[in-house]
């Protein structure tokens, strides 16, 4: 029986981990926002056109360089726009590509701007001719350095510690697997190295568990 539970482990990891992922996958609702050439109710709000420069969380978060601020500056020349948690994936998400350029309207969140699905558009002809038209008052950014370290805490799909998760889960599962193969076919008790991979095994999926359910 032990020698069968090594054999099946490989499998209810996989599918933990993919449980992990299908737990986080959400649904969410576009919010409404006033057209980005006119000023905005909320003095936290800003609105700014900027370019893509990186992208993490499955292309739902950016970074964006900042090229003309239409309201709420003083803003940096580099800020990053919010719309899912690492443990989050939207289903309505915009799906950033680095160059793309986008009209951002968002709320101030420290040194984040949050940002919804219907809260940013690509910069289009239209929408410059309409800031034109009411005569917006175009501002530049703040200067400021590229950060090397951006958005929120890189937990989750996309953050440094999960990726480095993927090279650890593509050296334990064959290990694991040779183990527990090794064990039915020749009817061998237990040795210490098999328990050290159960053990690494053990450690694999707290580690995984972790990167997809925050510790709040």
């Amino acid at each position: 029986m032990r020698r069968t539970s090594l054999v099946a482990a490989p499998i209810a990891i996989g599918a933990l981990f993919a449980l992990g992922v299908a737990t986080e996958v959400q649904a969410s609702s576009c919010v409404s926002f006033l057209a980005p050439w006119n000023p905005p109710n909320d003095p936290t709000t800003m609105v700014f056109v900027g370019t893509v420069a990186d992208t993490q969380t499955f292309e739902q978060n950016a970074l964006f360089h900042v090229e003309e601020v239409w309201y709420g500056g003083p803003v940096p020349e580099y800020i990053a726009g919010i719309q899912s948690e690492p443990n989050q994936i939207f289903s309505t998400s915009v799906l950033f590509q680095q160059g793309d350029r986008y009209v951002v309207v968002g709320r101030r969140d420290g040194e984040l701007v949050r940002i919804g699905c219907d809260t940013v558009q690509p910069y289009t002809r239209y929408l410059e001719v309409r800031k034109d038209q009411t005569q917006s008052r175009v501002s530049e950014p703040t200067p400021s350095d590229r950060p090397l370290f951006w958005g929120v805490e890189g937990r989750g799909p996309g953050g440094l510690p999960f990726i480095l998760l993927v090279p650890l889960t593509m050296v334990a599962m064959p290990l694991l697997t040779f183990a527990g193969t090794r064990a039915v076919c020749q009817v061998e008790p237990l040795r210490g190295r098999d328990y050290i991979l159960i053990g690494a095994l053990a450690g694999l999926v707290t580690l995984v568990s972790l990167s997809f359910w925050p510790l709040t």
